[in-house]
């Protein structure tokens, strides 16, 4: 993550801000499940997203422009917001924080691991099955609500896999779904900030995703989940 950010102060490259956000997700989904265990973790969590808000509004420009070549002045606009988010001593002392967090807690978990992410990872699934119940695909929020959820999932997952054999298959049906998923969020996006000239392509585009989302729920609902069906925990490295 950290690799990402002098990229995403530049700005010339619109890559380096988006695997800076990835980064900042995947922490702050670990974050949020020892959250469950320690205090410091959910407050830390809860300072990195308040630091680095300003960068979804900055991405949310770069897909725009990219797709439809418009918009370019209010990217820069939401651009310097996030510089500004990057270069502040509020980002520095997040990672300060968190690096000795990181350190005092090494080695000292309890319980287990691999049982601990077992019911992390199955409370985070079945909070995708509640939301996802009795869900019309074609309503945008709703989608947004499973597809905040799928990716809390895929990020614990990515996290916890080493702890389990037979990960990999059960993630790949993940990052299908949240692809999907993630394409119809940025369609939302586009919608909200692109205005009514956009309409016709969108709608069009939306219809084509929500047919292509309804057999990745389905592969996602018949996986078998690694860390209960047929996990097992993985052979220690020698």
């Amino acid at each position: 993550m950290a690799a990402n950010v002098a990229g995403a102060i530049d700005g010339r490259d619109p890559e380096y801000l988006h695997q800076l956000r990835v980064g900042i997700r995947r922490l702050r989904a670990v974050l949020r499940v020892f959250g469950k265990i320690t205090r410091k973790g959910k407050r830390l969590e809860r300072r990195l997203r308040e630091v680095v808000a300003p960068l979804g509004e900055a991405r949310d420009w770069d897909v725009f422009v990219a797709r439809f070549a418009k918009g370019k002045a209010r990217r820069r606009a939401a651009h310097l917001r996030s510089r500004a988010a990057l270069t502040s001593p509020e980002f520095r002392a997040f990672f300060v924080e968190a690096q000795h967090w990181a350190r005092a807690n090494a080695g000292t978990g309890e319980p287990p691991l691999a049982a601990y992410a077992a019911a992390a990872l199955d409370r985070l699934h079945r909070k995708i099955r509640k939301r996802a119940r009795n869900i019309d695909w074609r309503d945008e929020e709703g989608r947004h609500d499973v597809r905040i959820a799928v990716r809390r999932l895929r990020y614990a997952c990515d996290f916890f896999s080493p702890c389990f054999e037979g990960a990999r298959r059960y993630i790949r049906v993940l990052a299908d779904l949240q692809d999907v998923l993630g394409e119809l969020n940025d369609i939302a996006v586009a919608r909200r900030i692109g205005g009514a000239r956009l309409e016709a392509a969108l709608d069009r585009r939306e219809r084509a995703l929500v047919s292509e989302l309804v057999p990745a729920w389905r592969g996602f609902e018949k996986r078998r989940r690694f860390w209960v069906d047929t996990g097992k925990p993985a052979a220690p490295a020698r």
